[in-house]
């Protein structure tokens, strides 16, 4: 339910060219609404910009070598100052998704340059090695893992291929049920 609501708020701000370029839980509000609990609202679109393969004039806006978010969940795109399209918060997705799912994030570190280094060098520690991961189903691992991939071009083109990604393990694990 609340993974949905994030993919549809992502999906929005995509469709108008927008990257928010710090997803992260704190920016995740749930709040009550109509009576509905656990209602999502995706907030600080603070350092937000419009994609930059879009609008080739927003890269000259931001200072060069500049980098802006949350290092635990940062693409590698974003520490290595390259152009930034809707795939940048997909890894962020993937990063929050991983977390919901085990409890953890798939990377440690200590400072922004380790966080940096592990965002661009290392692999995710396996989803199904974790307390929680192995009873994920297997669609849904490998979702997250492809959101989590080194290169913009190997994750999901949008955030709603990859709910559908997400939404396939849980349709086969309740078909397995």
């Amino acid at each position: 339910k609340i993974l949905i609501q994030i993919c549809g708020s992502l999906h929005e701000a995509h469709g108008r060219g927008i990257v928010h370029r710090d997803l992260k839980p704190d920016n995740v509000l749930l709040t009550d609404r109509g009576g509905q609990t656990d209602f999502v609202k995706v907030l600080d679109f603070g350092i937000a910009k419009k994609d930059e393969a879009e609008d080739p004039q927003a890269q000259k806006l931001t200072k060069q070598g500049m980098v802006l978010g949350t290092p635990p969940y940062m693409s590698p795109e974003q520490f290595t100052g390259q152009a930034l399209d809707r795939r940048s918060d997909i890894y962020s997705l993937g990063i929050m998704t991983y977390q919901m799912l085990t409890g953890r994030l798939p990377f440690s570190a200590a400072t922004a340059w380790q966080w940096a280094t592990v965002h661009m060098t290392a692999q995710p520690f396996p989803l199904e090695q974790t307390p929680v991961g192995s009873n994920v189903p297997a669609p849904m691992r490998q979702a997250v893992m492809r959101a989590l991939a080194k290169l913009p071009e190997d994750r999901q083109e949008t955030a709603g291929a990859f709910y559908r990604e997400i939404a396939a393990g849980l349709n086969g694990a309740a078909e397995s049920s």
